[in-house]
């Protein structure tokens, strides 16, 4: 038989079905196995993608017998045979059966392996998000399944990257110490001496700590504790135990490790006690820490190694996708090669619901951050036919000195015509020229914007979030750019290769040069050090710009003022040489870092660069404190796949206090979000699907969090209905009726609140509703932590519902 050979974008006139049978029809039939074991014959357009067959082969599966033994479509996937006689497994649906080249006309119905796990896992996922990740997944745009993908990689690699052994197991719970094994202050070890201050060591048998028993449990007091690691520690009380207690302990020292009395909380390095947040804070307050020996092969038994995480049927769907369009060779183009100026065409606008008024146009600006780089306005034109036509709107703006966070600021803007004119803001829209691949926009975009915040009497909105409105039934404009290709925004090496050239030629910068005696600059960085970069004059900008060596080597604090210099982003020569010193700049603070993630700082490079700072200066002890804040920050990136979206993730996934910490923020967001009724906006979906990958990535600690969230759900529609009784002890019968009747739901689990502290058995006759305006629960569980009763015998947690907060007393 002649080999046919056709092009793959020819799909009407290709076909290879029964052994290279051709078909010019464009219509096909296929052989379709059912896992029921049924056969069915499907003729179908050669155009049809896999979702389409699928849909039509449950159609006709209805009419067959055995078909309630069939699952749900999304449950199973296609599989072929490939000319080598293997079998390949079809998870990219939107697959055309042309694009397919089928050796046999025969496509299998199968349930992949794993999907039962997975669909058991995805639902868990979406208990523990508060919504269906079903309901999600039909929400996402290419964008955001780009970030979900990233955030997958992500959570890969942190997964085969983070300790699973030993002490440095990602979920071993650390008591908190200092940065640096420094010694104590002397106010610190002034109140040790003069207090006669110490530290108490309790031990138990193995069986007794086998079995949970502290009540045989003997002490030493070890006064020496200044300069004394707590391998030392351990050492010195067990020489105690069997000189004072005549105890034969047969185990080595080396063989324990110290716990703090009534909390799941050890220390284990190998460093000063005192450096220590509970010792030293415990010593501050003239108070005596109290631990108890642990023995390490008894503690270490709740920390195993966790199987690798399974990779979901999305992720093969997504990959396939990539895999056959990384043969599509695109022809991709240099900015720095398009010699023309920044041009927009306004088309129309739609859906004007309101037309009070006799005209309106277009403003459109262009921002780097909030500095204004250019400005115009389209022609007015009559409310009732909101249609341009008078051709392009110029920035004036060479296209090669766009900086690549530049933003389009658009408003829709409604005229009066009265004595005098009065103009109002009827929507707004920020879009980033560049996507987030670095890409410039081209072509036609139907842009739906946001209606302005009250009171604001501004015509634009540059501080407002990037992208258009998730709500499509608004007013929206319809504009386009110039089409030149595939252009991407050049890499930091050819902005460096750049920044070469510039010197060998002798280039002169834009800025005049400047001859200050190296006093007289080192005094005016100084006086830079407290001063906010808006109130900068020109020419202390020229200052800075000029020593920004001096600044990057000796200064590195000062970036934030330098970054926010508009001389910068207007040339590609000067934002070429920054990102090169970037390369060069010295190590900045973590205030600084976190300044320079403010909405007055849009430049991903910078902000990559605060990122990484943050990520290396940090240790799990310190960014707890600065994941709040950091959470506000990705409201406001533009978009998902970000430096600090992979930094937090990375360090939830390595350090179960920090992934603790962080799922509960970012639920509490979610939770904000869906009051004020933005479900499924771009943020809320952004923050999900974070949940979703530490989730993925922390299955084995998953049913724990399920537990958690069960009880606050539960906690929540309790304080909701409370809310609504004005007696307060009505309310709190109410409420230790309504613990009573799922008291086996709330007990024994870890505290949402702090993951070092485990909830015992709940004591409803302790739990009563505060008689104040909010009416919060105050909750109590007893301490099941061993020698409780040294530190607290019973948690109590107040929870106040409306604010997303949860407080202990």
């Amino acid at each position: 038989m002649q080999e046919v050979v056709c092009p793959q974008d020819s799909p009407d006139v290709w076909s290879v079905i029964e052994c290279g049978q051709l078909e010019v029809e464009g219509s096909t039939s296929l052989d379709l196995l059912l896992p029921n074991g049924f056969f069915i014959n499907v003729r179908c357009s050669v155009d049809f993608t896999l979702a389409m067959l699928k849909q039509e082969l449950f159609i006709q599966a209805k009419k067959l017998p055995l078909f309630s033994l069939l699952l749900t479509p999304s449950d199973y996937i296609f599989f072929t045979i490939r000319t080598d006689g293997e079998r390949e497994e079809l998870y990219d649906e939107s697959r055309s059966i042309f694009s397919l080249r089928l050796f046999v006309p025969l496509l299998c119905l199968v349930e992949p392996e794993g999907n039962r796990e997975e669909k058991e896992l995805t639902h868990d996922i979406g208990l523990a998000i508060g919504r269906p990740l079903t309901e999600i997944e039909a929400n996402l745009s290419s964008d955001e399944m780009s970030y979900r993908m990233d955030l997958y990689k992500v959570s890969e690699q942190a997964v085969s990257s983070r300790g699973v052994v030993g002490y440095s197991h990602y979920a071993f719970p650390e008591d908190v110490s200092s940065e640096l094994d420094t010694d104590i202050p002397p106010q610190v070890k002034s109140k040790i001496q003069m207090a006669d201050l110490y530290i108490e060591l309790w031990y138990r048998s193995r069986e007794d700590e086998l079995a949970n028993i502290d009540t045989n449990c003997v002490c030493v007091k070890i006064r020496k504790v200044i300069g004394v690691h707590a391998s030392d520690a351990i050492a010195n009380a067990i020489k105690e135990l069997m000189q004072q207690h005549k105890l034969f302990i047969k185990e080595a020292a080396s063989s324990f490790l110290l716990q703090i009395a009534g909390r799941r909380c050890f220390l284990t390095k190998d460093i000063r006690l005192t450096s220590f947040e509970y010792v030293r804070s415990s010593f501050e307050n003239y108070r005596i820490p109290k631990f108890i020996l642990r023995r390490k092969d008894i503690v270490m038994k709740d920390f195993t190694e966790p199987p690798p995480i399974t990779k979901p049927s999305w992720v093969r769907a997504y990959e396939s996708r990539l895999d056959r369009t990384d043969g599509i060779a695109v022809k991709e183009c240099s900015l720095w090669k398009v010699d023309d100026n920044l041009k927009l065409r306004i088309h129309s606008a739609s859906h004007l619901s309101i037309l009070d008024f006799d005209k309106i146009y277009v403003k459109a600006s262009l921002y780097h951050g909030i500095d204004l780089i250019a400005n115009r306005e389209s022609a007015c034109v009559s409310p009732s036919n909101p249609r341009w036509s008078d051709g392009w709107i110029d920035f004036d703006i060479y296209l090669k000195d766009l900086a690549p966070s530049v933003q389009l600021c658009l408003s829709l803007v409604a005229v009066k015509q009265k004595k005098k004119e009065e103009y109002s803001g009827i929507g707004w829209v920020n879009i980033r020229l560049f996507d987030c691949n670095e890409k410039l926009l081209q072509g036609k975009f139907m842009l739906y914007l946001w209606p302005f915040p009250k009171y604001y009497t501004e015509l634009l909105y540059p501080s407002g979030q990037v992208g258009s409105n998730d709500n499509h039934d608004t007013v929206r404009i319809e504009v386009e750019f110039e089409d030149y290709g595939c252009v991407e925004f050049p890499d930091v090496d050819s902005m460096c290769e750049y920044v070469e050239k510039l010197d060998a030629r002798g280039a002169r910068l834009p800025l005049q040069a400047l001859s200050l005696p190296t006093n007289s600059m080192k005094e005016f960085l100084d006086s830079l050090r407290f001063v906010d970069a808006e109130y900068l004059t020109d020419k202390q900008m020229e200052y800075l710009w000029e020593a920004r060596e001096l600044v990057a080597q000796y200064k590195p604090d000062l970036l934030p003022l330098i970054a926010h210099c508009p001389l910068i982003w207007t040339r590609r020569d000067e934002f070429s040489r920054l990102y090169e010193l970037l390369k060069r700049w010295g190590k900045i603070q973590p205030e600084t870092a976190l300044m320079l993630l403010d909405f007055k700082y849009p430049d991903i490079r910078i902000r990559e660069f605060a990122v990484d700072s943050l990520d290396n200066v940090l240790d799990n002890d310190r960014l707890q404190l600065y994941i709040l804040p950091l959470i506000q920050v990705l409201k406001f990136e533009p978009y998902g796949s970000c430096a600090l979206s992979r930094m937090l993730l990375k360090r939830a996934l390595c350090n179960n206090r920090i992934g603790h910490i962080l799922f509960w923020l970012l639920r509490a967001e979610l939770g904000q979000l869906s009051e004020i009724g933005q479900d499924l906006t771009k943020i809320y979906k952004r923050f999900a699907l974070m949940i979703e990958a530490y989730c993925r990535a922390n299955y084995t600690h998953l049913n724990s969090m399920l537990r958690q969230v069960d009880m606050v759900v539960r906690l929540t529609n309790l304080s909701k209905i409370i809310k609504t009784m004005k007696d307060n002890e009505c309310a709190t019968k109410h409420l230790q009726k309504e613990l009573a009747s799922y008291v086996e739901i709330m007990q024994n689990m870890i505290s949402p609140l702090d993951i070092s502290n485990s909830l015992g058995a709940l004591n409803i006759e302790l739990c009563k509703v505060i008689g104040s305006a909010k009416q919060p629960l105050r909750l109590a569980w007893t301490n099941p932590e061993p020698l409780a009763r040294l530190h607290s015998e019973t948690h109590q947690i107040i929870f106040k519902n409306g604010d997303g907060r949860y407080y202990f007393l």
